[in-house]
């Protein structure tokens, strides 16, 4: 196991810590990452996109600031977007459900994002080919969230009820008129 990675959102109410050990650096592109990073109050990563570590939640430990966890989708309401309440910073992206188990954790959250190594995958590049290296980070997504079935792990989350496997936040379905207040 790697040596974990501090986390915070922007005021610090939330932190935490990430094994880096098992996952994915990836790059997303879409006009959705951007937007909402953009609605969230932080500056537009623009050509650079948003940078994520894609791994199984029982790898993430929330160590204050639970209650300050909040949930919207976006367009896709197959994606949460978990938010800090308190300063608006993004923080991870989920499925609707805690299986499959995988979050996307925003890079930008963490107070050394270089111990994720450089990107193995871009998606929904401006360029063609549209994604690259998408299919090994698939791959790996789908065996580590196997294995997080298999044995259990799935159920490790801060982002859902492990009983009820419901999100522990109300998920806000931002409209149009939302997204244009951005």
């Amino acid at each position: 196991m790697a040596a974990p990675v501090a986390l915070a959102c922007d005021c610090g109410a939330i932190t935490g810590r990430i094994d880096p050990s098992d996952g994915a650096h990836l790059v997303c592109f879409c006009a959705s990452c951007r937007d909402v990073v953009r609605w969230s109050g932080q500056p537009d990563p623009g050509t650079a996109g948003v940078a994520y570590f894609n791994t199984t939640p029982d790898r993430l430990t929330i160590d204050t600031g639970a209650e300050h966890l909040a949930c919207l989708t976006w367009k896709n309401r197959k994606l949460l977007r978990w938010h800090a309440a308190c300063c608006g910073a993004p923080l991870v992206n989920t499925l609707p459900g805690p299986n499959p188990a995988t979050i996307s954790l925003h890079l930008a959250r963490c107070a050394a994002p270089e111990a994720f190594g450089p990107p193995r995958a871009e998606a929904f590049r401006p360029i063609r080919p549209r994604h690259r290296g998408m299919r090994g980070v698939m791959a790996g997504f789908a065996r580590r969230a196997l294995a997080a079935r298999l044995s259990g792990r799935w159920r490790q989350t801060a982002f859902f009820d492990p009983d009820t496997r419901a999100p522990v936040a109300p998920v806000r379905h931002l409209t149009a008129a939302d997204r244009a207040e951005s």
